[in-house]
């Protein structure tokens, strides 16, 4: 029965043929050894590659012993290696078991890329990967989350993943297969454990075809992927791509079904979340941003504005005149006209048009800090900088990111906000200066 599961899955998913060389992956546990035995009885060239995460004691070295033992009784090529786990999860600042397979992962494709195997197998089965979607559904996930474990992912294969524990005991059995059982296991303190040992056999009361449904599920939550990919391909047909930049009109985001979602999908490789995603599709005001680690959303006039976050310099920057001003990756263009000539565009925040007659040179643009107070347009008495952020709304991240521009009078303009009333234009201005902050 599970000679049979391996060769159709082989077959079906062409994950490999006879004429590869194939590293197994062989923990000395009843899944690993299936395996490895499978390989071996298929007459394929196969490798063994084992970790000893040095996390069970002698129960670890016991494990290494087995493997290396099986495979010196049938001259099979036998690689090792060993790895101060919880030294290098508290290093990254992961859990063990991310840590490890980490770690072992890494090792896998080196080693299979310097011994020149064209395959790296793993000892995934049915279970493992109703686990993973288990795990995946309760913590939130998207579309591809739903669909489990693949059965290839570029030179790792899975050849057992639609075999069921039961079925690899009952070839270990009538095959005399020596394995080892991690009694780590059994300890509920994994979420993994938790999930085998509690919540799966109190589904299989519920349903004792589990497995079965499963994997009809399993396929039409693949089919339902490929329908989803089609949606986010029309989505980002859309976009348009300039340098790192990328702009997203308003009308994508009316228009395509299940937005919510696309969107989502599409932002999550720049580091936005499903809140980020909800606060793109409300924020209706010219000028907002929505930041994530790594990038930046700016909301536009008729787009979203994507673009990876810039490392302004904390510098003061002198403007003894007009011209174009270097402000970290971005532009200052200060520029006069006679009033008669100008046409002001109030919509965009990140222009400024001022009275150039009211204004002492040279002007200063800097990061704004606390104390600064200025005018805002519209207003009689002065405001706090740090106030008016606050009103605004304005996270923490962005007021990093916070200029003004200022005469030896005062701040003039609280750049990508509001000017200060006393710079305003008026019907007897005469000259204009206008400012604008862009790429």
């Amino acid at each position: 029965m599970l000679r049979d599961i391996f060769q159709k899955t082989v077959s079906a998913h062409d994950l490999c043929q006879k004429t590869h060389r194939i590293l197994v992956t062989v923990s000395g546990g009843k899944d690993s050894m299936a395996l490895l035995h499978l390989f071996l009885a298929e007459g394929y060239a196969v490798e063994v590659a084992h970790v000893n995460f040095k996390l069970r004691g002698a129960d670890s070295d016991a494990d290494e012993h087995l493997v290396a033992a099986f495979c010196r009784e049938r001259s099979v090529p036998f690689h090792t290696r060993s790895f101060d786990t919880k030294a290098y999860a508290a290093q990254q600042g992961w859990s063990t078991q991310m840590a490890a397979r980490a770690l072992r992962y890494a090792w896998f494709e080196e080693l299979a890329a310097e011994r020149e195997l064209h395959r790296v197998a793993t000892a995934h089965h049915l279970h493992d990967n109703l686990e993973t979607l288990l795990l995946n559904f309760t913590k939130g996930t998207g579309p591809r989350g739903l669909t489990g474990i693949p059965v290839k992912t570029g030179v790792i294969i899975r050849p057992l993943l639609y075999a069921r524990p039961e079925q690899i005991m009952a070839y270990l059995e009538q095959n005399g297969i020596p394995w080892r059982e991690d009694l780590s296991n059994h300890d509920d303190h994994y979420q993994r454990n938790r999930l085998r040992n509690r919540v799966i056999p109190l589904l299989k009361e519920i349903n004792p075809g589990l497995e079965h449904t499963f994997s009809v599920n399993l396929e039409r939550f693949r089919d339902l992927e490929t329908v989803f990919n089609q949606a986010l391909n029309r989505f980002e047909a859309t976009l348009i791509k300039t340098g790192k930049e990328i702009r997203i009109p308003l009308t994508a985001l009316a228009a395509a079904p299940g937005i919510t979602l696309v969107l989502e999908e599409f932002l999550k490789p720049y580091g936005f979340n499903r809140q980020d995603t909800l606060l793109v599709l409300d924020i209706s005001e010219t000028g907002k941003k929505v930041l994530s680690p790594t990038h930046t959303l700016t909301r536009e006039r008729d787009h979203w504005r994507l673009s990876p976050k810039r490392e302004e310099t904390a510098t003061e920057i002198l403007i003894p005149e007009t011209g174009i001003f270097a402000v970290g990756e971005r532009r200052l263009s200060v520029t006069l006209a006679a009033a008669a000539t100008v046409n002001p565009d109030y919509s965009n925040p990140y222009t400024a048009w001022l009275d150039a007659d009211k204004i002492s040179w040279p002007l200063r643009m800097r990061p704004w800090k606390d104390g600064d107070r200025f005018i805002p347009f519209g207003m009689k008495g002065s405001k706090l900088v740090s106030d008016y952020l606050k009103d605004c709304k304005i996270s923490a991240s962005e007021k990093k990111d916070q200029w003004v521009v200022e005469d030896s009078k005062g701040i003039l303009w609280l750049a990508g906000h509001r000017i200060a009333d006393p710079y305003r234009i008026t019907a007897s201005t005469q000259k204009v200066l206008h400012l604008e902050l862009g790429e």
